[in-house]
């Protein structure tokens, strides 16, 4: 009882600011001491954590399995595996879809999923830098969809692929490459630094729902920048474009007081599907143009190697095609508010958009059209939520990606022509008409 009692109130950060700023001010003026109050408050925190998740507290506040890195900003912790660690983890993507016991130990441990790390900081087995003969390898890079929240190892959309590759007369090796939180930029940085130099075969790239995160989480975008891989505090908890002196600190008491105003009063109440200006995140280009030039850096990279490409038009569990009784179903079984199943659903139109203009040089892969043509019950359990896919829906995902790319005989990535790349910038950057009018319909109901 008494850890559960600590557990609500140090999850409650705002009413724990307050109550530090309180005691703070009274030993101050007490005293007029500055920094002997300050180090006696970092030392009661560390306590009460301490008391409440045991000697690993940092990892009720922090992820475990996300670190920092010098190039990409952040990436998985090397070697970790979940079924390994013996203290309490809060990473709620390595369990099992539904809560997690902050708690119990043995029921924290219980209800994780197989999820491991290898030496390489990607998600599932070791992998030689150089293949073995007569091996076609793949590389899969994107964000949480790819990695996999709540299923095993063997249940991701790149597993799966691998299984269906296989009987085809040739041994193929999936590697999975994608990580939580990871965009397009994130993907580019490591396709250059590392997996050109594993020998990869082809690279199958799954983008488009972060990029529009990413920008809409910094201040509704006023903070976003192109082309920029932050850190783990800076892109995980803060929200903030790179700052060393707001991110990099032992303290946890300056992180939690950090913590607690960015997300409060920053990211909470700017965020919410609610917020009219939320919803003008969607009309604006930039993450779009930034994505379509990520991607071409990508092609331009991949043709320098002979390395074909292949991008994946992602599923939804909603869609603007869904009459209103299955629109109704899925919002009741999957427990999702109105607003947020309509602004995914102009998110996908914008993404869907985006991958037009880029299917002229890195030709897509449309997953998103068979999971519409599964209506009502049928579609429902393929997913986890509105975004992620379950093991079953992974494994659809991947016999579709896996009919398109059999036989394993790719061209090549070629450019157009810088005339062509500007005209195809440009048909990304603006919106479809009626896709503005449901924004401005949304924003004007809003207001």
């Amino acid at each position: 009882m008494f850890r559960a009692k600590l557990h609500q109130l140090l999850q409650g950060r705002f009413w724990l600011l307050v109550l530090f700023a309180i005691i703070y001010l009274v030993l101050l003026f007490w005293r007029g001491w500055i920094i002997l109050p300050l180090i006696g408050l970092e030392l009661i925190l560390r306590l009460l954590l301490r008391l409440t998740y045991g000697q690993q507290y940092r990892y009720s506040l922090y992820n475990y399995f996300l670190v920092d890195h010098p190039v990409y900003g952040n990436c998985f912790r090397p070697h970790a595996n979940n079924r390994q660690l013996d203290f309490l983890i809060c990473d709620k993507y390595v369990f099992r879809y539904g809560p997690v016991n902050p708690l119990n130990l043995a029921a924290n441990r219980s209800g994780r999923v197989d999820f491991s790390i290898n030496s390489r900081s990607f998600r599932g087995p070791e992998f030689a830098p150089r293949k073995a003969p007569g091996v076609f390898r793949i590389f899969c890079v994107g964000g949480s969809t790819t990695a996999g929240n709540w299923v095993n190892n063997d249940e991701t959309w790149p597993a799966y692929l691998e299984q269906f590759l296989q009987p085809h007369g040739q041994r193929v090796e999936v590697i999975n490459a994608g990580v939580q939180g990871w965009c397009s930029y994130q993907d580019l940085l490591r396709f250059q630094a590392e997996i050109v130099n594993y020998q990869p075969d082809l690279v199958i790239i799954k983008q488009g729902w972060n990029e529009e995160f990413i920008y809409s989480s910094q201040n509704l975008g006023r903070w976003w920048q192109p082309q920029v891989a932050r850190h783990f505090m800076e892109e995980k908890y803060l929200f903030i474009p790179p700052n060393p002196i707001l991110a990099d600190t032992h303290s946890l008491l300056y992180f939690m007081l950090i913590r607690t105003y960015f997300k409060n009063f920053v990211f909470d109440k700017k965020m919410p599907f609610t917020n009219p200006k939320r919803w003008a995140c969607l009309k604006q280009p930039d993450y779009l143009t930034a994505w379509f030039d990520n991607l071409v850096e990508f092609a331009r990279i991949a043709s320098t190697h002979d390395i074909p490409l292949r991008i994946i038009n992602a599923p939804l569990l909603t869609d603007f095609a869904d009459t209103k009784d299955e629109r109704d179903f899925y919002l009741t079984q999957a427990k999702l508010p109105p607003l947020k199943a309509d602004y995914l659903a102009v998110a996908q139109k914008r993404v869907e958009k985006t991958l037009k203009a880029i299917n002229e040089f890195i030709p897509v892969i449309n997953v998103a059209a068979p999971f519409r043509q599964l209506r009502g019950a049928a579609r429902l359990p393929l997913f986890h939520d509105n975004i992620h896919p379950s093991a079953s829906g992974n494994r659809r995902l991947a016999e579709i990606v896996s009919q398109a790319l059999t036989p394993l005989k790719l061209q090549a990535t070629k450019l157009p022509n810088k005339a062509r790349l500007r005209e195809l910038r440009q048909q990304v950057a603006s919106n479809d008409t009626a896709i503005d009018k449901f924004i401005d319909r949304q924003i004007s109901q809003l207001t």
